[in-house]
């Protein structure tokens, strides 16, 4: 078993006011979200007009507001996208905190599986969010100012917890199927390929911005590819990407990869996507993990 630790990684809270700010948002987000609670969330995209992925993230309500919380830069994407559309609609977007990054804490004793938001003993310094950034439900991360954010972290390391460095986590990520955006998916994906429909999509829902595109491919079709977690023993070194080949026919592209597990994460094209799917190639031996 993992032990607990703590580990600063980029991501970004946005605080979203204004009368307007549930409509707005119901029409831009893929996942049913009008009937939340107070203080509780959901995981959804914020698609383009093609019904590609602009942002991924997780909406909180709060009693006054809604939180937008998501990865890096993605934050600035859905902000500008919805910005676009707003013509007298009263919503506006801030960065709920000065600093960039939060801190994700990784606890096997911790349960929260589903999305939700709070408030810190902090009071308003800092804010707590239990999302799934993996299928597992023993991560939180804390968003605060940077000096709050250092304070929180001397807090977590006098209770136990180990500060892991960025090359550590980003180990970790790999080995547990974490995807990371602009590097196992990025807006050129379509939101069926992340393979979360059941966690971030409502096919009952009204309009909302790219909802043509996914809901006909619910209906009609299948995505080509799928972002999977996978082993693969190479051949030889590993330079990312890497396309892997099967005479003359890309079958895969692996995008993260950890060479001490052999733990990667690729986009593996339809029908070699199934878990437990084994190929054979040049390049190595690739399994698609269960």
């Amino acid at each position: 078993m993992e032990s607990r630790f703590f580990a600063f990684t980029p991501r970004t809270l946005l605080r979203v006011t204004g009368d307007d700010r549930q409509s707005v948002l119901n029409n831009f987000f893929s996942n049913e979200m009008m009937d939340l609670d107070s203080g509780s969330g959901c995981e959804g995209f914020f698609p383009n007009e093609k019904g590609k992925i602009n942002g991924h993230g997780f909406l909180f309500r709060d009693e006054d507001c809604f939180w937008v919380e998501t990865e890096g830069r993605q934050g600035q994407a859905i902000s500008e996208l919805i910005s676009r559309f707003v013509i007298t609609e009263d919503i506006e977007f801030a960065n709920a905190f000065d600093a960039d990054q939060a801190i994700v804490i990784f606890d096997p004793e911790m349960d929260e599986p589903n999305p939700r938001f709070e408030l810190t003993e902090l009071g308003d310094q800092a804010s707590r969010c239990f999302f799934g950034i993996s299928d597992s439900p023993h991560f939180a991360g804390y968003h605060a100012d940077k000096a709050v954010l250092e304070d929180i972290a001397g807090q977590l390391a006098n209770r136990g917890y180990e500060k892991i460095s960025g090359d550590s986590f980003e180990s970790f990520r790999i080995r547990n199927g974490m995807l990371k955006f602009g590097v196992d998916y990025s807006s050129d994906n379509l939101p069926q390929e992340l393979d979360r429909d059941a966690r971030t999509i409502s096919f009952t829902k009204g309009c909302y911005l790219g909802q043509e595109t996914i809901a006909r491919l619910d209906a009609l079709g299948h995505v080509n590819q799928v972002i999977r977690p996978v082993e693969f023993d190479a051949a030889n070194s590993v330079e990312l990407p890497l396309d892997l080949i099967n005479e003359s026919k890309r079958v895969a592209r692996l995008t993260s990869f950890d060479s001490g597990t052999k733990h990667g994460i690729a986009s593996v094209r339809v029908p070699h996507h199934k878990p437990g799917s084994e190929i054979q190639l040049p390049q190595g031996n690739l399994v698609v993990a269960r």
